[in-house]
């Protein structure tokens, strides 16, 4: 089971979770949110947890101490990747939605096959993701689906969002409304995933 955290205090949410986790932490953070999480990290270390995680950088510049701590996670059997690539999904808007009983497999094949042909090589978004939730049933629930548009920036999201101009539903998506309901969307800043 995996738990998704995102906060707008990212460090201080990890700190708190990052030892109710069982089996495995994966981060994805920048090489700050790292150093600032260095005690917690340490001290999960001799556990039996596998910890990976990858940074994302504008750089290949590294400091000793972040050295040093990468070498302690490394001996101690966890895994760290260092990408040099601003273009990760650091920032989504996650739709939450209400699939129709008796919907599900429509829903996704609509989903998906509005990016059949892959993402707009002109657009800003860099990543698009469909999840159907696993953890409860029933009719009473809020969401039952959700979707994440991914961009590289919040900058990018926020360009992206300014410039769609208003319309009216083309025959396709009304087809899609009948089948689902958009609940609300949040935009998130970061995610780890905790196991």
């Amino acid at each position: 089971m995996y738990k998704i955290f995102t906060a707008s205090d990212f460090v201080y949410e990890l700190k708190k979770n990052i030892f109710k986790c069982n089996h495995s932490v994966q981060l994805f953070i920048t090489e700050f949110d790292l150093l600032a999480l260095s005690n917690e990290i340490i001290e999960l270390l001799p556990k039996e947890k596998t910890i990976d995680i990858v940074i994302s950088s504008l750089n290949q510049k590294k400091s000793l101490r972040m050295v040093n701590l990468f070498n302690r996670i490394v001996q101690s059997g966890g895994s760290v990747y260092w990408n040099e690539n601003h273009n990760l999904y650091q920032n989504g808007v996650v739709n939450w939605m209400k699939v129709k009983e008796g919907k599900f497999k429509t829903y996704e094949n609509m989903e998906k096959s509005m990016y059949d042909g892959g993402l707009d090589k002109n657009g800003l978004q860099s990543g698009w993701s469909l999840a159907r939730r696993i953890d409860k049933y029933g009719t009473d629930l809020y969401w039952n689906y959700f979707t994440v548009n991914w961009f590289a920036s919040y900058t990018d999201y926020v360009k992206a969002a300014a410039n769609i101009p208003a319309w009216d539903a083309d025959k396709n998506y009304q087809n899609m409304m009948k089948v689902r309901d958009l609940r609300e969307s949040v935009i998130i800043r970061k995610v780890i995933i905790l196991e």
